[in-house]
C-alpha cells in the first residue's frame, strides 16, 4: 500500500526464525500459528508489557478517566472491510476503558486520503490522531513542518521497542530531518501486518486440474494453469487497480522472482549505486506484460476499483486476485469456505518464495492536540492491548504485535493466511513496497505499472524511468 513495507537485514529471515521463534517450537499448526519474525515478535505477544522504565517527567500514562469528558478526532484511510470493523471494535473498547472520553472515526477513501493528509495534518484544525504514511511525500514534510510528535519520549514510557519487533518499528522511524527512512526517531506505530499472495478460487482451481495447490511450485507451472484456465473460457487473473495503488505490489513480486532481492531492497531503501535498469527486471516486466496481453489478466483492470475487483473475484469471475491479507474479510464474503491463500510461486532467484510486505499505515498524532498525552494512550492501545489484538484477529487480519498462542481467526481463510507467512518466514524472503524510495516513487511506479502493462510504454523505457526517479532523489 502500502500502503504500505522491510530492511535488509530482514531478508535473511531463516536467521531470523532461529532467534526469534525459540518459543514457537511445536506450533505448526495454522490455528495457533505465530506471525512470523519478520513483521512481529515470536508468540510472546507483549502486549501486557509495561514501559522500559520510570515514565518521563511530564509524560501522563494513566488516569485518562480522571480527565473529565473529553473528545479525540481520529482520521483513517484505510477503508477495507476488516480495517472498518477492527477500528470500530477497538474504539469500542477504549471508551468501554475510559467512558469519559468519545473517539470519534473519519474514515476517508484511500486514494483521496494519500493526496489530502498532509493538508489535513498541517491546516489549523487537524485530528488529533491519523494516518501517515511511510512514503517520502507524506511523513517528511510532516516532520519538518512540526505536524506530528516525536514518538521517543512515549517511546520510553510505553516500551514499544519491547513491544515490537525491530523489523515491525523500524519502518516508522526517520532521522528528524525527514531526510533517512528506517533509521532514527519513531514517528508513529502500525497496528497490521501486511504482505502479498494470492487469493484462488478453489472451485475453479480444482475446474483446471489442480487439486493441490502445492503442485505449482514454480512460476513456469503458475503460468501453465494461468494458460489452461484462459483455454477453458476462466478468467486467470481479475484485479481492480484504478486508485494505482494495487498492481505495483504484483509488479514487484514477479520483479523479485527474477532479481535479487537483497538487490531490490537495498534499491527501495536507496544504498549508494543501487540500479533497477538492469537484465533481471526487464526480464520480469517483460513478462508481466506479457501475461496482460495474453489475457491472464483481465483487460480492464486499469478503470476497476479494488473493491469492484474484490467483488468480481468474489462473484467467481476469475481463478486468482493478487493482493494482500488485508483483503481476506472483502474476499471471504463472496466465496465464503471456496477461496484459498497461497505465496507467489518461486522464481529464478534461488527457488525460494518471495513476497513483498511490511506493516500497514501508521497512527500519528498531531502537534496540535491539546490531549498529546491522552492521543498517545489511545495510540498505544490501539496497536498493542490485548483489546486490539482481539479486535484485529476477530476481523480477519494479522496484528504486529504477534498473535498470542491459542488465538484462531474467526475464519479458516486467514489461518491459511497465517500458515502461509508462517512458510515464508522459514522458506522464502521478504521485501519492503517498492514505492518507498523517493517522494515520487508512488505515482511514477503506480502510472509506470498501469502504462507498461497496456503497451503504451516498453518495459526498458518503463525500468528506465524507475531508475531515474530514484537517481534524481540520490544521486548528487
Amino acid at each position: 500500500m502500502n500502503q504500505k513495507r522491510v530492511f535488509p537485514n530482514v531478508l535473511t529471515l531463516v536467521c531470523a526464525c532461529a532467534i526469534l521463534l525459540s518459543s514457537c517450537v511445536g506450533v505448526p499448526a495454522a490455528n495457533n500459528t505465530p506471525v512470523p519474525p519478520t513483521v512481529a515478535p515470536a508468540v510472546q505477544s507483549t502486549q501486557a508489557q509495561t514501559g522500559s522504565g520510570a515514565t518521563p517527567a511530564g509524560i501522563q500514562t494513566s488516569g485518562f478517566d480522571k480527565l473529565g469528558p473529553v473528545t479525540l478526532n481520529v482520521v483513517q484511510g484505510e477503508t477495507g472491510e476488516s480495517r472498518l470493523n477492527s477500528t470500530k471494535c477497538i474504539v469500542a473498547a477504549y471508551e468501554k476503558k475510559y467512558p469519559n472520553v468519545t473517539i470519534t472515526v473519519d474514515f476517508k477513501d484511500l486514494s483521496t486520503y494519500l493526496q489530502t493528509v498532509k493538508l489535513l495534518m498541517t491546516g489549523d484544525n487537524p485530528p488529533d490522531v491519523a494516518q501517515g504514511n511511510q512514503v517520502r511525500d507524506i511523513i517528511p514534510p510532516l516532520i519538518q513542518a512540526n505536524a506530528i510528535v516525536n514518538f521517543d519520549t512515549y517511546n520510553s514510557a510505553y516500551g514499544w521497542d519491547k513491544k515490537f519487533a525491530p523489523a515491525v518499528i523500524r519502518p516508522n522511524r526517520y532521522s528528524t530531518d525527514g531526510t533517512k527512512l528506517g533509521e532514527g526517531s519513531l514517528w508513529g506505530l502500525s497496528p497490521y501486518t501486511e504482505f502479498v499472495g494470492y487469493f484462488y478460487n478453489k472451485d475453479l482451481l480444482q475446474k483446471v486440474g489442480v487439486t493441490d495447490i502445492n503442485q505449482i511450485t514454480n512460476l513456469d507451472e503458475f503460468e501453465k494453469v494461468l494458460d489452461k484456465a484462459k483455454q477453458m473460457g476462466i478468467q486467470p487473473i481479475v484485479l481492480g487497480d484504478s486508485d494505482k495503488l494495487t498492481s505495483n505490489h504484483f509488479w514487484a513480486n514477479m520483479t523479485i522472482d527474477y532479481w535479487d532481492p537483497q538487490k531490490y531492497s537495498d534499491w527501495v531503501y536507496g544504498v549508494t549505486g543501487s540500479n533497477v535498469n538492469n537484465d533481471a527486471v526487464l526480464t520480469a516486466t517483460a513478462r508481466f506484460a506479457d501475461w496482460y496481453k495474453k489475457g491472464y489478466i483481465n483487460s480492464d483492470i486499469n478503470g476497476l476499483q479494488r473493491s469492484d475487483g474484490y467483488a468480481r473475484f468474489g462473484a467467481g469471475g476469475g481463478l486468482f486476485i493478487p493482493s494482500g491479507n488485508w483483503a481476506a474479510s472483502d474476499v471471504y464474503n463472496g466465496l465464503k469456505d471456496k477461496v484459498g491463500f497461497m505465496l507467489f510461486p518461486a522464481g529464478t532467484t534461488g527457488g525460494k518464495k518471495a513476497a513483498v510486505g511490511s506493516v500497514n499505515l501508521p497512527w500519528v498524532v498531531s502537534t496540535k492536540s491539546k490531549h498529546i498525552d491522552l492521543a498517545m494512550n489511545f495510540v498505544d492501545f490501539a496497536t498493542t492491548s490485548n483489546e486490539t489484538v482481539d479486535c484485529i484477529i476477530q476481523n480477519a487480519t494479522l496484528p504486529a504485535v504477534g498473535i498470542p498462542q491459542g488465538k484462531t481467526f474467526p475464519i479458516p481463510l486467514t489461518n491459511e493466511v497465517a500458515a502461509a507467512y508462517n512458510d515464508l518466514s522459514a522458506n522464502g524472503v521478504l521485501v519492503p513496497w517498492g514505492d518507498w524510495p523517493t517522494p515520487r516513487m508512488l505515482d511514477v511506479l503506480g502510472s509506470g505499472v498501469q502504462q507498461v502493462m497496456v503497451g503504451q510504454v516498453t518495459p526498458q523505457t518503463f525500468v528506465e524511468s524507475l531508475q531515474k526517479e530514484w537517481d534524481s532523489f540520490y544521486v548528487k
